[in-house]
């Protein structure tokens, strides 16, 4: 795939996920929840990975490593998460580490897409692993939506 591709990519997965649930009632996205993953769990998750992939990104561009936070295991985090969280905070905490995520992407040369680290797959197969995640997501959500 190309750059440009998958940057379009993960901006739909972005714009999918506002045309879905920005102006639904954060109530009726969780009631009569079935069993397995609510609304608020995808999007927590698409949150969660992309902020441990920003973080990675971020990490690989510049070769400083990001300091973790003690006592989160591999949970990323903004240091103000709550369980009581909305799903418009989760959704707007996943759009920041997603622009976050483009503008290092943009930033990029063709080589740099490329390179591979010490038997770390490159940024071009990552963030195609990334989509892949989104895709499923993307998928997962409409099975919860399809429940409500």
């Amino acid at each position: 795939m190309t750059e440009q591709t998958l940057i379009d990519g993960l901006i739909s997965t972005y714009q999918t996920l506002n045309s879905a649930i920005l102006g639904r009632n954060e109530e009726g996205l969780l009631n009569g929840k079935q069993p397995g993953a609510s609304a608020k769990d995808v999007i927590r998750n698409l949150r969660d990975t992309e902020m441990l992939f920003s973080k990675e990104l971020k990490e690989r561009t510049t070769g400083v490593a990001i300091p973790t936070v003690a006592n989160v295991g591999d949970s990323p985090t903004l240091g103000m998460e709550t369980p009581n969280d909305t799903i418009a905070m989760l959704l707007a905490q996943f759009g920041t580490a997603r622009e976050t995520t483009l503008a290092m992407l943009r930033s990029l040369n063709a080589a740099e897409w490329d390179a591979e680290q010490n038997g770390v797959p490159s940024i071009r197969r990552r963030v195609a692993e990334l989509l892949a995640n989104d895709h499923r997501n993307l998928g997962e959500l409409e099975s919860v939506m399809a429940r409500l």
